[in-house]
């Protein structure tokens, strides 16, 4: 099993393990956050089944700009229920309708995919960093471990904040050879979001 079978794994581990947290986390952010892991493992799963065909020599359809509308989009409305200010809410709505603009464009111009990509890690990586400012200055930071948005949002700065210097290169790689840096991050993403959804506490309304 090579990192890119472990990233996956990683993945699926994290989408079974959030199937038997239902009935812990019933608040909108979660479901939100199940619907992302949805899209994502279908993502991984049709980009595998891409890779078939293209080998083969058989059409394909270029699916990567519609799943990064809705993965970093489903991201936007996780944290538009975490977050309470509402400048920072309406920031948010913002930047979600310029990606979704720039995600329709980028199906007639896709040697802007790359810039798609670290517009949607921006995105998500403020988003992170908002919501745990809020955190940070409330009454919920005593039991930050126990609270699941807490470590969801820390394994989004792990991966989208640290893959951003990873795209910025991408147009001049050769090759896929450093691509194990992306499965690596993955991977490490997904422990703390295993480790919150094993340890979080079930939600109550504050």
């Amino acid at each position: 099993m090579d990192v890119q079978d472990l990233g996956l794994a990683s993945q699926v581990i994290v989408a079974v393990l959030s199937v038997f947290c239902v009935r812990k986390h019933t608040s909108s952010f979660y479901l939100f956050f199940c619907f992302y892991l949805i899209v994502v493992l279908i993502t991984e799963f049709y980009g595998a089944h891409n890779t078939i065909n293209y080998n083969k020599g058989l059409p394909v359809f270029n699916h990567l700009p519609l799943a990064a509308f809705l993965q970093f989009n489903l991201i936007a409305l996780m944290y538009v229920q975490l977050i309470k200010d509402k400048k920072w809410i309406k920031i948010i709505l913002i930047l979600s309708v310029l990606l979704s603009v720039f995600c329709f464009y980028t199906y007639f111009k896709y040697k802007l995919f790359t810039y798609l990509l670290i517009f949607g890690c921006l995105n998500t990586s403020l988003f992170s960093f908002l919501y745990l400012r809020e955190l940070l200055i409330s009454d919920k930071i005593l039991n930050y471990k126990k609270h699941l948005p807490f470590w969801i949002s820390v394994g989004f700065l792990v991966f989208y904040l640290s893959s951003i210097p990873f795209f910025l290169k991408m147009p001049f790689m050769q090759g896929r050879g450093l691509f194990f840096l992306i499965e690596l991050l993955i991977i490490v993403m997904n422990l703390f979001i295993i480790y919150g959804l094993l340890c979080s506490r079930k939600e109550v309304k504050y």
